[in-house]
Order: structure tokens, then sequence, then C-alpha cells
């Protein structure tokens, strides 16, 4: 089981790649392929916490064991699709699909555009959505992960927008949901990814 990240920005923004980074800590550097990213210095940025390739998989015919690709079973998560992934996806798939997008509010639905592409590809794909709400893209695969490894999206505990202080005057909202955990003493604790917070914080503008 494989989990692609398909970047969809034109840069990889400081942002993407924190969360890029989280992804490879949550699902192992050996299950994670960054595709669609251009650039020498991204590349090797992203060189130590995954597979990198310059190719989209809608070209994929160019990526580095591409038959394999393309003989798997593929899904795309997409939040505007009917059907919601369950714990069974896990057998029915092989690699499961993300936009690497810097959100926009509201969103603007690129991963039906990429859809698309794939398509026009001839490519065969299903895909699954991980509720309605939009989330960040490493939340996504966190949540992912949770439910192929067994848990339902009714299991798991959220927050769709959270505020995040940056200094005693001014503090940042995000709307995007995010996953809560409890820790054993009861105490909420956001999953973000290292250095997140302290990013925004230096951040100069919003």
């Amino acid at each position: 089981m494989k989990f692609i990240i398909e970047h969809l920005d034109k840069r990889l923004y400081k942002w993407c790649f924190l969360e890029y980074k989280h992804i490879s800590t949550v699902v192992g550097r050996d299950k994670v392929m960054f595709t669609n990213v251009s650039g020498k210095t991204s590349k090797e940025k992203l060189a130590g916490f995954g597979t990198v390739f310059s190719d989209s998989i809608a070209n994929s015919k160019n990526i580095v064991n591409s038959k394999n690709v393309l003989s798997k079973r593929i899904c795309v998560l997409d939040p505007f699709t009917e059907k919601t992934l369950s714990k069974d996806d896990k057998t029915k798939f092989d690699y499961f699909v993300f936009g690497g997008i810097l959100g926009d509010y509201p969103p603007q639905k690129r991963t039906a555009g990429f859809c698309d592409k794939l398509r026009a590809k001839g490519i065969k794909f299903e895909t699954r959505n991980l509720g309605k709400e939009q989330m960040s893209t490493d939340t996504a695969v966190y949540v992912a992960k949770k439910i192929l490894e067994g848990k339902k999206l009714s299991d798991l505990k959220f927050k769709d927008t959270i505020i995040i202080k940056i200094n005693e005057s001014e503090e940042v909202e995000l709307p995007f949901r995010y996953v809560v955990e409890i820790d054993k003493q009861g105490k909420e604790n956001l999953i973000l990814p290292d250095g997140f917070v302290e990013f925004l914080k230096k951040r100069k503008s919003f």
C-alpha cells in the first residue's frame, strides 16, 4: 500500500513542505511518493521523505515502475465524491492518491480537475471521501491511514477551525479540519506538523 501525493501547486511552499514531512513520519518514507514536483531544490528537499518524481501521475508512463503503478488499483481521495473511505478499501486498492494543495477557502475543487486529467489519459481509478470538510494534506493522509487500519471516520475526533495564537495581540484562524487526540491525562492535542506553529509565528503575512 502506497500513499501518493500529487503536488498541485507551482512551488513547494514551506507550509506544504512541513505537511509533506509530517506525512512521511505518519506512514513511513518507504510508503510515500511525491509526484508532479518541479525544480531541483524542491526535489532535493523532499528526497529524504519519500520517492520524488517530476512527472504527474497523469503522465505516469514516464515514472519509474510506471507499469506497476498503472496495473495497480488506484483510489483518489476527493472530498466532493459520494463514497466514504472504509477499512475494506485496504484490500481493494494499492495506491491512495492525495492532492497536495496549499488549501484555499472556500476550496477550488482542484482535486476534481486532477481527476479529469487522469480520465483523459485513460488511467482507471475510483474515488473516496474522508467526509465533506476540507482537510490539510497531512491530516487527510493521517485520517486515511487510521481508517485503513480499522477505525471508522466517526471514531475520530476533529476540530473544524483552529486558532493559533501568534503573539499577545495577534492570532491566525485556519478554517480547515484537523484531528484531535486525547492523551492519558484527558488533554486534547491537535495533530499538526512539527514546526508548524513556529512557522506561523514567523510568517510576516496571511
